[in-house]
């Protein structure tokens, strides 16, 4: 399969019988500049789109500290402050063959630069204004992104700033 012309459509969505499951965490990482609020998204490999960054939740860690861990590998942000968690999506692997269910966090950082530790598979941060997104592998991860515009907007528009307040739902 070629990464660079891969669609994804429903068939990644739909539950296979038997398919092992992984669990994995990530998050959505935002900053202000200049009055506009900007949202950190990776490149994985050779594919042409751009992904949330997650991965696969390691025994004994919790949801937490596999989406942080992620956000250092797949980006290079290590500042990190907890907003909340956002939700939980699930689909199949690249491959289809396992179910992945991602658990989702809301962080905020000043950090504007980062070098991803896992540089085989990412190779830089990739900021944009909310307002102005790219294309995106994963249509799971737009909407995300897009059910959850208003509370991003107003996340920086706080008097302090909200650290582990539940936004899901």
């Amino acid at each position: 399969m070629n990464n660079q012309y891969m669609v994804i459509d429903d068939t990644w969505y739909r539950r296979m019988p038997a398919v092992k499951e992984r669990i994995a965490a990530g998050g959505i990482m935002l900053r202000q500049e200049d009055q506009r609020v900007y949202l950190a998204l990776a490149r994985e490999a050779d594919f042409p789109q751009l992904v949330l960054p997650k991965g696969e939740v390691e025994p004994d860690e919790t949801l937490e500290a596999a989406a942080r861990r992620e956000m250092s590998e797949e980006v290079g942000l290590s500042d990190l402050q907890l907003i909340g968690m956002l939700g939980v999506l699930e689909r199949l692997s690249y491959n289809k063959r396992y179910g992945v269910q991602t658990h989702y966090f809301l962080f905020t950082t000043t950090q504007k630069d980062g070098i991803p530790t896992d540089t085989q598979h990412h190779d830089a941060v990739w900021w944009f204004p909310l307002d102005d997104l790219p294309a995106m592998l994963w249509p799971d991860q737009r909407r995300l992104i897009e059910t959850h515009r208003e509370t991003f907007e107003t996340v920086f528009s706080a008097p302090q700033r909200r650290t582990g307040i539940q936004v899901d739902g």
